[in-house]
């Protein structure tokens, strides 16, 4: 009994950051026999609450909530405190069934409920998790993946995500619940394999995705090409690859894409050097938060048109939007 009151009042101490000194027993003569059978009193001194009786179930009986409630009474009506009710095993059915009660307990480590101190804490809750507000980058890389095979395929494992992505198993994992619950796709998951379903049609998955997307672009970096076989080794990207896929003029400078860790090779290897004003570059590396997709075919060197259709969403040019229109009827 002294191992439960004690851990009581290191739960009090922890949970509300106050004072907590246990003052003795109260006159228990007061109560009647029985009691003083079923329970033991802990009378305590809550710094910021004032003093109230822990009324310590040791019996560890069946809980009958209406039963409680009319001892409770009783115990705070003969010694003329509030009165506490600890248990150390109700489970979370038989808390909420004393709270409709308004019994007061504690269940150390687990829950305060002292209404009448304007307590009702529950030590292990946490908020539920808020829906982000945009997709994280491995899923704007996993629903690319999708909407640009969708129209061959419905069924995406995870396993073969995984392996054509460069992600882990985890990370497409939490990718399927997140586009979930953005309602983007169906997830079956099975004993042997999850599954990212594609209920929608491309173009519609699309659409539902463009308002959850962060810019595409983090960062641009202006090159100077040495190399031109570059196109081997990059992505093309923005107008340069729009007018690839349809009658756009292509830029003044040519673009490509790519994450922060492919830019620093290309560095590295002098395949191109960095330059600090637009005029003196040959070509533009887009540092993309996610890792951009290939097209298919004869567009295996630019970025797939999915990608396109997120890096130019928020583009006002008449001429690109028209430009997309063409790209999206490609999905």
């Amino acid at each position: 009994m002294t191992e439960l009151i004690n851990r009581t009042v290191q739960f009090l101490k922890k949970t509300l950051h106050t004072n907590v000194k246990i003052s003795g027993t109260p006159e228990i003569s007061r109560v009647p026999f029985l009691f003083r059978e079923n329970y033991n009193f802990f009378r305590i001194n809550l710094e910021k609450f004032g003093q109230i009786v822990l009324v310590i179930d040791q019996q560890k009986r069946t809980i009958i909530h209406a039963v409680i409630q009319k001892e409770m009474e009783s115990i705070s009506e003969n010694l003329k405190k509030m009165s506490v009710y600890v248990n150390d095993v109700m489970d979370f059915n038989k808390r909420d069934r004393l709270i409709k009660y308004n019994v007061p307990f504690i269940v150390p480590g687990k829950q305060i409920y002292i209404p009448g101190a304007g307590l009702s804490l529950t030590e292990n809750y946490q908020p539920a998790k808020r829906k982000a507000d945009y997709l994280s980058p491995s899923s704007v890389c996993v629903i690319n993946y999708i909407i640009n095979q969708s129209s061959v395929t419905k069924t995406f494992p995870l396993r073969m995500l995984s392996a054509n992505l460069g992600y882990s198993a985890m990370t497409i994992s939490r990718s399927f619940d997140e586009l979930r619950n953005f309602g983007l796709i169906a997830v079956n998951r099975t004993a042997r394999e999850v599954i990212g379903i594609a209920e929608l049609l491309p173009v519609t998955i699309l659409e539902k995705a463009l308002p959850f997307l962060k810019p595409v672009v983090k960062d641009i970096v202006y090159l100077k090409v040495q190399n031109k076989d570059l196109d081997k080794y990059v992505l093309v990207s923005g107008i340069t690859a729009l007018s690839e896929y349809t009658d756009l003029n292509a830029g003044k400078i040519k673009s490509y894409a790519g994450n922060s860790k492919l830019l620093k090779m290309i560095l590295e290897k002098k395949m191109a050097y960095e330059v600090i004003f637009p005029e003196d570059a040959s070509a533009e590396f887009q540092v993309w938060r996610y890792k951009p997709v290939a097209g298919a075919g004869k567009y295996s060197n630019f970025v797939d048109p999915a990608g396109l259709c997120f890096l130019f969403r928020d583009n006002e040019d008449e001429r690109v939007q028209i430009a997309l229109d063409k790209v999206k009827k490609l999905l």
